[in-house]
């Protein structure tokens, strides 16, 4: 995971940014690359299809065979779990191999190595999302992932081509929530109301005619059943921003998912942050008001879109915590 500090920074967007991008070879379904590897090709299918060994845990044995590619998201689950079926704005732990269709090239994968891989679901191209969602943990998923939800025309590196269709074989092994988990609780009517799709934070509504408080208020919005942060820990956290009564400024839902930061920086609004989520149990969705003095002050920060004197607005759903590896900033 990608340490998140620099959302409590004057370049507090460069989530969002990310979160927002396109769908394009930013989004990459694997955390290593093959290129440095000698290079490995599957066999070629008689039968017509792409065929797989159904066995979770062993070798996916890929075969493609000399026929064009099928149109569209093509997904078979080769053996179904018995877990729970996993959602988009899950983290995963997965064991995978991916193949290029044209060239028969492995590209990618964590079989050989026996060290699976973890991705927040939504965070990853199109097909994974899409062909992934709802599966069962303990399946084993054959995919066939066409271009426009892969990666395009662009391609990716020198293996994955232009309009390339793409092969997976995926072990599902686990899930973990990328999102509060917890009791909801009664709501401030004085504050913005969060509006949701599914887990999904994805809007504020803000309250006619109130004016922001003026000193730091810490909401919880749903109250999760783990342990309560510490001041000085790392918080895994999913989290969107707003400008009271304005524009959403920056979000890690759409593409980043679930980041670290440490707590217990010298700036200022890294303090507010600190204050507004220690004590707070894990598994919480907590609603930050930050006033302008405990914020970006007068000044605000014009290249980022925050006005001066803008009272800040954040939804962090506290997704895990423990003892920082860092300092926040």
């Amino acid at each position: 995971m990608r340490r998140l500090a620099a959302l409590f920074l004057v370049p507090a967007l460069m989530v969002g940014a990310a979160a927002c991008g396109g769908d394009s070879g930013d989004k990459n379904p694997s955390p290593t690359s093959s290129s440095t590897k000698p290079a490995r090709f599957v066999p070629v299918s008689t039968t017509g299809a792409v065929t797989a060994n159904p066995a979770f845990g062993q070798a996916p044995d890929i075969k493609i065979p000399d026929v064009p590619a099928p149109a569209g998201l093509q997904v078979q689950v080769l053996t179904e779990g018995t877990g729970p079926a996993v959602t988009g704005v899950d983290n995963v732990k997965i064991n995978y191999e991916g193949v290029a269709y044209s060239t028969k090239k492995v590209f990618d994968g964590t079989f050989e190595t026996n060290q699976p891989a973890e991705f927040y679901l939504e965070g990853l191209i199109k097909g994974w999302s899409q062909g992934l969602t709802g599966k069962k943990i303990g399946s084993r998923v054959l995919m066939n992932i066409p271009a426009e939800l892969g990666y395009g025309a662009a391609g990716q590196g020198d293996d994955i081509k232009s309009n390339e269709t793409l092969v997976f074989v995926v072990d599902l092994i686990s899930s973990t929530p990328g999102y509060a988990t917890g009791k909801a609780m009664p709501q401030n009517p004085d504050l913005p109301t969060v509006q949701t799709d599914g887990a999904k934070v994805v809007n504020l509504t803000f309250p006619a005619g109130k004016n922001p408080p003026a000193t730091l208020v810490s909401q919880v919005l749903i109250e999760g059943g783990g342990n309560p942060v510490a001041p000085t820990d790392q918080v895994t956290q999913q989290q969107v921003q707003w400008v009271w009564g304005g524009q959403m400024l920056g979000s890690s839902w759409g593409g980043l998912g679930p980041q670290a930061v440490a707590l217990g920086g010298e700036s200022t609004i890294m303090k507010a942050v600190t204050e507004g989520l220690a004590g707070k149990k894990v598994g919480s969705r907590v609603m930050l008001v930050i006033p302008p003095d405990r914020g970006f002050g007068a000044t605000g920060s014009p290249t980022n879109n925050i006005p001066a004197n803008a009272t800040l607005v954040l939804v962090v759903d506290i997704v895990a915590a423990g003892p920082a590896t860092g300092t926040g900033s």
